[in-house]
């Protein structure tokens, strides 16, 4: 990892000073305060950074230096005054004296030579990450959740996670995922941890069976008993999310697709749309969106496909309402049109 505050274009063969970490335990916390102290420091004077990192996994940093980090500015003294942070111990010095004046300086080549191969590493990680394989999201705000990559493009993976109230999607780049592919299938949770590897070895797996897979409708029955619908629905359950979540996992079947979407509002599990002319809406623009145009930017719409892809991904307001008769049709009028027309809605029996 390198950090540069300020222009640090023209520091050449400035040599590097190390910089001592107080706890190799607590590496994570220290390099965090030390990011957000670093323009109250330095002010107008450029730094740089280099922290090299070679293990992240959940709880874990460690470092090829143990518990040092490089660092060089023209501005020396605040080099010294990166000691007020809270974990810093200050700059290594020869024989321990904390005197400055003793501080050791590191050639630049020594360190360069570092970072290329921190670099390649950092590359390499991504190489065994594939569809299907299980891993762990290293940095973000879905840090450390496990799940199973469902697409891969140009460098970037799509995650699966499911959770034990909804289900995740998240894009992030290939090399800020952890291969957890050596875990059994069976330990496979979104919250895998040495924890949930003890489990094993003390054989107690089962009692994380229920959260291998999100089940949606577990959340609405218990031996045979319905419990009431919720109130309100989230962002994960709305006809959107669930079309996408289907295509991003790779069914891009439109009858499938619009099967899972009716049935879902006939058991109440998503937000009921007004009529199902948005449901189709929906279900075309998305396979446009997030699927169609990635296999071919000649794509516009959904007319375009037919026409590329075959009469197959055809699919009309009547095929919705075929896949369950509880659906009810509604004649309307339009304030615009005179003309009686008629709206396929989705009506209290179906959702």
């Amino acid at each position: 990892m390198i950090i540069t505050y300020g222009d640090t274009s023209n520091f050449g063969d400035m040599p590097w000073y190390m910089v001592e970490l107080r706890s190799e335990r607590t590496i994570e916390n220290t390099l965090r305060r030390l990011a957000h102290a670093i323009p109250g420091i330095f002010d107008d004077a450029p730094v740089e950074l280099f922290i090299p990192i070679v293990r992240r996994d959940l709880n874990v940093c460690e470092l090829s230096t143990v518990d040092c980090i490089f660092a060089r500015s023209p501005d020396f003294q605040k080099l010294l005054r990166m000691k007020t942070v809270t974990g810093i111990g200050g700059l290594v010095t020869e024989g321990d004296t904390k005197n400055p004046s003793k501080a050791i300086p590191v050639e630049n080549r020594f360190v360069q030579e570092s970072i290329a191969h921190a670099e390649q590493v950092f590359a390499k990680r991504a190489e065994t990450i594939e569809v299907g394989g299980f891993v762990r999201v290293i940095d973000g705000d879905s840090r450390d959740w496990c799940g199973y990559v469902v697409a891969l493009h140009n460098g970037t993976s799509v995650v699966k996670v499911d959770l034990k109230t909804k289900i995740l999607f998240i894009e992030t780049a290939s090399r800020n995922l952890l291969d957890l592919n050596h875990v059994p299938e069976h330990l496979r949770v979104f919250y895998y941890a040495d924890l949930v590897k003890d489990l094993n070895a003390h054989h107690l797996a089962d009692l994380i069976s229920q959260d291998l897979v999100y089940q949606e409708d577990a959340l609405y029955e218990d031996d045979g008993l319905v419990a009431p619908k919720p109130a309100k629905y989230g962002r994960q359950q709305t006809v959107t999310a669930l079309v996408k979540r289907m295509i991003i996992s790779g069914n891009t079947d439109p009858a499938a697709i619009a099967e899972e979407v009716v049935r879902s509002l006939h058991l109440g599990l998503l937000r009921k749309p007004k009529n199902l002319h948005i449901v189709h809406g929906v279900i075309k623009t998305r396979l446009v969106e997030d699927h169609f145009k990635k296999l071919n930017p000649a794509i516009k719409s959904y007319h375009d496909v037919i026409e590329t892809y075959g009469d197959e991904y055809k699919l009309t307001i009547r095929d919705l309402t075929e896949i369950d008769s509880s659906i009810t049709v509604d004649k309307t009028k339009r304030k615009s049109n005179p003309r009686k027309t008629t709206t396929t809605t989705v009506s209290n029996a179906a959702a």
